[in-house]
């Protein structure tokens, strides 16, 4: 697979943090790069997000743009933003949102937000197969489900077996340098995300947090997170190593998941400086220097 095969661009922040300015030059960008993948839904921003990624799509004329939507949170006015909403006439009016915006481009996956069940999550799962075959028919489309448990994974991936359902299943994960440690799942094809809302960047480029880092509603998460990975002895070893090989930390950080195993990147850029990294990747030679640093780097507290 090519490098650029492996990076999808995350819009969650597409007319949020990323103007609209920003997101012409991101998509302009990723075009040139060879990134076709976009993950989007219509609860990102209250739907403001697909809105402004379709229109730019569109008046590129960017034809071959592989879409992946996620479903199950509000994605209307008057919808509860920390509900569910895994019923089949909610999931059915949210697909037809997405479809009807983005007509005419491959969708890639459906998949569900964060969820931590599994009886309505199955259920929500074959009803999307069943919407894939009615309404997607002439794509191949795959499901998933954002940040299970390995155990949850494993009952999922069970339970769908035994219901004869056979389909390709994505599994999104955080997968951040000094974070945790992480593995791909195992029967998954495991998406890799969160490596550039870290804090990771700003502190290579040396400039204050980000205005998420104190205003988003997840902002104690986000300093939770920031904590741990201040406090980490891995990522202290990769910092060194960065520092002493003259090694952007940023593009360490974007390695990490490749060398860890997992199948794609979701990138969520709010500039197009943002995927310069990708960029960088695709010199094969740099490219093998980081997965290398990482390895001495991750070794080293062996």
């Amino acid at each position: 697979m090519h490098i650029a095969d492996r990076f999808i661009v995350g819009t969650m922040m597409f007319g949020l943090r990323a103007s609209k300015k920003d997101i012409e030059a991101i998509v302009r960008y990723a075009n040139t790069l060879g990134i076709r993948e976009y993950d989007t839904s219509p609860s990102y921003i209250g739907g403001k997000s697909q809105l402004l990624l379709a229109d730019v799509l569109n008046r590129h004329g960017i034809s071959d743009a592989v879409i992946h939507t996620k479903l199950g949170r509000a994605y209307k006015k008057g919808l509860d933003r920390d509900y569910y909403y895994l019923g089949e006439e909610h999931l059915d009016e949210a697909l037809q949102v997405v479809t009807s915006l983005f007509r005419g481009h491959k969708f890639g996956s459906v998949q569900i937000h964060v969820y931590r069940g599994y009886d309505e999550l199955i259920s929500a799962l074959q009803f999307l197969m069943k919407k894939r075959c009615d309404n997607l028919s002439t794509q191949t489309t795959s499901l998933g489900i954002s940040n299970m448990s390995r155990e949850l994974a494993a009952i999922i991936f069970n339970k769908m077996i035994s219901c004869g359902l056979e389909t390709t299943l994505i599994a999104q994960s955080r997968v951040t340098l000094g974070l945790d440690e992480v593995s791909p799942l195992p029967n998954y094809i495991n998406w890799a995300y969160g490596v550039l809302n870290a804090g990771a960047i700003d502190i290579a480029a040396g400039r204050e947090r980000s205005s998420r880092y104190h205003c988003a509603r997840d902002k104690e998460d986000i300093m939770k997170r920031q904590r741990i990975i201040d406090s980490s002895e891995v990522f202290d070893r990769i910092r060194e190593l960065c520092l002493a090989m003259n090694v952007s930390l940023q593009d360490m950080c974007v390695a990490y998941p490749l060398f860890k195993g997992y199948d794609k990147i979701l990138l969520g850029p709010t500039h197009y400086t943002q995927l310069q990294v990708v960029e960088r990747l695709l010199n094969k030679q740099y490219h093998d220097q980081l997965i290398e640093l990482l390895k001495s780097g991750l070794q080293g507290g062996d």
